[in-house]
């Protein structure tokens, strides 16, 4: 069985802040994560079930690992972040051994111990067919990718990777079209209005609410 996608976050504050939870071991486990960086975020998809999400910024912020908690199980992927035009290129990785790891010294056995079980249980479909994010001897498994084992092709890539982001891109097309009402058409308010939206756009687009410089060590 596969997850339904049913909504955006946008539209979904109670999940989005995790007001939809009752289980008291659930809403503890989802504070301590915050309390280890995590975040809420409106930017993220709602699937059939989910009753919570987070997303925390790791590797420089060139990845996102982001948990969704639902009513049966509760699941954590590695992705490429948000920011980045290859987002919806590059396959997910399944982090669910990196929460438990993160949490093992910071929650009673209990909780993790429930943790462990609703992070390997009832997962669907796609959840479990996503590969293994070996956390503990690999930091980063889209820098192979990008790469395709070839280090000198990594930096150029990286390097791509950490500007080619829609912010930025967003924000430099809005600079070039401020810049052409202004001097080609000689509308300054056209101008301003497309200056402000570049701003806006550099600032606010879909991100995880942390600067992009975050460092969230992957290990």
């Amino acid at each position: 069985m596969k997850r339904q996608f049913v909504g955006w976050g946008l539209f979904a504050p109670d999940i989005c802040r995790g007001r939809a939870m009752r289980d008291d071991c659930c809403r503890s486990i989802y504070a301590e994560l915050i309390r280890c960086g995590f975040v809420e975020t409106r930017w993220q998809l709602i699937y059939d079930g989910q009753i919570g999400g987070l997303v925390c910024p790791c590797n420089n912020g060139l990845n996102e690992i982001h948990i969704r908690f639902y009513t049966d199980r509760i699941f954590a992927e590695l992705e490429l972040s948000r920011t980045s035009l290859f987002h919806f290129v590059f396959p997910l990785f399944n982090a669910n051994g990196y929460v438990v790891d993160l949490l093992r010294d910071k929650i009673p056995d209990i909780m993790l111990g429930l943790l462990a079980e609703r992070s390997s249980q009832n997962l669907r479909d796609e959840e479990a067919a996503r590969p293994i994010w070996r956390h503990r001897d690999q930091q980063d498994p889209y820098a192979e990718i990008i790469a395709d084992g070839h280090p000198v092709v990594g930096a150029p890539a990286a390097w791509l990777h950490r500007r080619l982001g829609w912010r930025s891109m967003l924000g430099l097309v809005s600079l070039a079209i401020a810049g052409s009402a202004y001097l080609v058409h000689g509308a300054p308010w056209l101008a301003c209005g497309w200056l402000l939206l570049a701003l806006l756009s550099m600032r606010y687009m879909p991100t995880t609410g942390r600067p992009d410089g975050a460092n969230h060590s992957a290990r």
